[in-house]
């Protein structure tokens, strides 16, 4: 099974203080890349993305102080959807299936609503974590990446079920019918469509991402060092020798290379032919990714 997804190294901690990080700190490019423009200026001013995802043509957007809004006018303004979910709650993570939308939230579990977010229902039945990092959809099972394992459901959502614990698990991606997940103690590998899991050549380590690409799994520590692997887990080299020629792309078509490490700012190869005076400013740590019917957006992270 070959998995296409956008590549994103998602943000599981907070940044550290930034020097005044602009109010504009969202932008959007429609040609892959070359040019960008300010996007989210009807948002919180300073507003960190927490999670985002698309849903029915909507942009969904939880921002790290401001709570949950939606746009559904190509991103020229946005609305407030919080009804249901507690008043503090920050959603760590979401997830678009059908007419389902999931959110993961910090110390409050699952949420989930029908109705594009409008409202919001619990849905923590089983959970035995309430700190939810990372979700992710195999088709008939939605896997939880909590800060105590990893929690499965066969049930859109109603009930969940652990497959293991003591470690908190950030991210997770597939390639050739194997699940990763990416956890503070290492990379770990499920080939039962993530009922079991195993460790994945990679341990004693905290990664805060991982993404699939062709035939590669690549994941990012915390501290912004990646590795690579070209043969499903069983081996990983240090990926540094070949960002001149491979990383995280845009999309998967875009022959322009985008990476944002965890607590770094754009980190870019061929990095004037990229921004410059094409529209991104300097040294504004962008740490979100993602691909919208409107063009792709980057924007600066947040986290729990």
């Amino acid at each position: 099974m070959k998995i296409y997804r956008l590549l994103i190294l998602t943000i599981s901690a907070a940044l550290p203080a930034q020097a005044q990080i602009e109010n504009h700190a969202m932008y959007i490019t429609h040609d892959r890349g070359q040019h960008w423009e300010r996007a989210g200026a009807a948002l919180p001013a300073n507003a960190a993305v927490n999670a985002w995802t698309v849903h029915h043509n909507k942009v969904i957007v939880s921002l790290a102080s401001h709570g949950m809004y939606t746009s559904v006018d190509k991103l020229k303004s946005w609305e407030p959807i919080t009804v249901g979910l507690p008043k503090d709650a920050k959603v760590n993570t979401l997830l678009s299936m059908g007419e389902l939308l999931l959110a993961g939230t910090f110390q409050y579990g699952i949420y989930t609503s029908y109705n594009d977010g409008d409202s919001w229902q619990p849905a923590s039945k089983g959970l035995g974590n309430m700190t939810v990092r990372s979700f992710y959809n195999t088709g008939s099972v939605i896997l939880a990446g909590t800060n105590d394992g990893v929690y499965y459901s066969f049930d859109k959502g109603q009930s969940w079920r652990s497959t293991f614990h003591n470690v908190q698990v950030n991210d997770f991606t597939a390639l050739q019918g194997i699940l990763f997940a990416a956890t503070n103690s290492g990379i770990y590998q499920s080939r039962d469509g993530g009922l079991s899991w195993t460790t994945s050549g990679m341990n004693n380590v905290a990664s805060s991402s991982i993404a699939a690409d062709g035939d590669k799994v690549v994941f990012t520590l915390y501290g912004g060092k990646t590795y690579i692997s070209s043969d499903l887990g069983t081996t990983w080299l240090d990926a540094h020798p070949f960002f001149d020629k491979y990383t995280f792309r845009i999309t998967q078509k875009s022959i322009r290379i985008l990476s944002a490490p965890w607590r770094n700012v754009l980190n870019i190869y061929f990095y004037q032919q990229l921004t410059g005076s094409d529209g991104l400013p300097d040294n504004v740590p962008f740490t979100k990714l993602l691909e919208t019917p409107y063009g792709t957006l980057v924007a600066t992270g947040g986290g729990c």
